[in-house]
């Protein structure tokens, strides 16, 4: 029964053809609406000839009279995902920016000219820490771009590598200048002199003096200051020099009378 229906409806064949060609609409047709011609028409010959060899419900007058439409075939104009590039790898000082407007954002093609465009997002996942320690300042970001195509809810991914890097050494306040003394007694406790970061909290440190060198009579003492951040950057070293001198003359008592 079915030979003799593809025999009959064969001829119909090419004009089935110029028929999809015709109702094509940017590459595609998704619903036929019920027209309002009769069923004698050519447009529906076509779909007869269809639903006939797939034995489904050929259109009816009624469907027509009642204004229903008739699904073919369905394309879907979101096939294609849109083509994402991610922004190359970047390795960033850790007092800068990670927002994408320094870091770099993607590009992307929509590829089947979605109407109502690409929608970009991204997440990132961070090794960063919170302890005092090194990976607080010096970390890695995975951060994942997504493009999603809106009106296909189609999506791309890609990952970007942000290298947060501490290699800019803390900086210590200027040293006193140099200063001499009488004696080795009179040699100044040791003082504290306040350092800064571009990343660590910063502080104080403490002066540390060396040995005298010389006598005691003529020497010096070489006091100096040095800290290191968390990333073990150090700071120029501050030093002052403290010379001992002894320029007093001794006194001796008053003689007997």
């Amino acid at each position: 029964m079915k030979r003799n229906y593809f025999k009959k409806n064969i001829l119909l064949l090419p004009f089935l053809c110029l028929s999809l060609n015709l109702n094509a609409n940017h590459n595609y047709f998704s619903r036929i609406s019920s027209p309002t011609q009769p069923t004698t028409s050519f447009q529906y010959k076509v779909v007869n000839f269809f639903v006939g060899l797939f034995d489904t419900e050929k259109i009816s007058d009624n469907s027509i009279q009642n204004n229903k439409s008739l699904n073919i075939i369905s394309f879907n104009n979101s096939l294609l995902a849109p083509t994402i590039i991610c922004p190359s790898n970047i390795t960033i000082e850790c007092d800068e920016s990670i927002d994408p407007s320094n870091t770099g954002t993607p590009t992307f093609i929509d590829n089947d000219s979605c109407v109502t465009g690409i929608s970009i997002t991204y997440t990132d996942l961070s090794t960063q820490t919170s302890n005092g320690s090194c990976t607080d300042n010096s970390y890695t970001i995975t951060r994942k771009w997504r493009a999603t195509e809106t009106c296909g809810n189609t999506f791309v991914e890609c990952d970007q590598i942000i290298t947060v890097d501490d290699t800019t050494a803390p900086v210590i306040a200027a040293a006193p200048g140099p200063i001499s003394i009488q004696c080795v007694a009179d040699l100044p406790a040791e003082t504290n002199l306040a350092w800064t970061d571009n990343c660590d909290a910063g502080g104080t440190v403490t002066s540390v003096t060396g040995p005298l060198v010389g006598g005691a009579c003529g020497g010096t003492y070489t006091r100096t200051w040095n800290v290191s951040d968390a990333c073990g950057n150090p700071a120029a070293t501050r030093t002052q020099i403290i010379t001992v001198d002894d320029t007093t003359a001794p006194v001796i008592a008053a003689a007997p009378g």
